[in-house]
C-alpha cells in the first residue's frame, strides 16, 4: 500500500532535483529570433513583408510535418505534405498599392481610397473583421465628430 512517507520522500527528492544548480556551458543553446514587424519605418503596412512572413510560416509548418514523418510519425486522415511554398512575385506586383498608416501598434490601419467617377476621396479604417468597408453617404457634408 502507498504510504504518506513514500509520497513525502518522492516530493522531497523532486524539490532537491529541481533546485540543483546547472553548470554553465552545458546543454544546447537555441537562438530565438525576434519576430519582424509588417510595417515600414514610417508605420505604413508593407504588403510584401506580409507575403514573405506567410510563406516563411507555411514552410515552417511544412517542415514540421516532414520531420514528423521522418521520425516515424504519420499524418492523420488524408493530410499530405505540400511542396515548398514560394513568394508569388506576380501577385505582389499586380496588387494596387495604397499606403496605410499604423494607427494603434498593428491594431488599426487607416488609408485614403478614391471611389467613383468624380474621384471622391475617403479616409477609412481598414478592418479585417468586416467584409466590406463602411462609407459615408454622398449627402454627408461633414463627419459627425466635426463641429461644422
Amino acid at each position: 500500500m502507498f504510504s504518506k512517507t513514500t509520497l513525502l520522500t518522492a516530493v522531497t527528492l523532486a524539490i532537491f532535483a529541481s533546485a540543483a544548480p546547472v553548470e554553465v556551458g552545458t546543454g544546447i543553446s537555441i537562438p530565438l529570433h525576434k519576430r519582424g514587424s509588417l510595417t515600414c519605418p514610417d508605420g505604413i503596412f508593407d504588403h510584401s513583408k506580409a507575403i514573405h512572413a506567410t510563406v516563411k510560416a507555411t514552410n515552417k509548418y511544412r517542415q514540421n510535418l516532414v520531420n514528423l514523418v521522418h521520425n516515424g510519425g504519420r499524418l492523420h486522415g488524408d493530410a499530405r505534405i505540400l511542396p515548398v511554398a514560394e513568394v508569388p512575385t506576380a501577385i505582389i506586383s499586380k496588387r494596387q498599392k495604397e499606403p496605410l498608416t499604423d494607427e494603434n501598434n498593428d491594431l488599426e490601419w487607416a488609408g485614403t481610397i478614391t471611389i467613383g467617377s468624380n474621384k471622391q476621396s475617403f479616409l477609412i479604417d481598414f478592418d479585417s473583421e468586416l467584409s466590406s468597408p463602411l462609407l459615408p453617404s454622398p449627402s454627408l457634408r461633414s463627419s459627425p465628430a466635426s463641429s461644422d
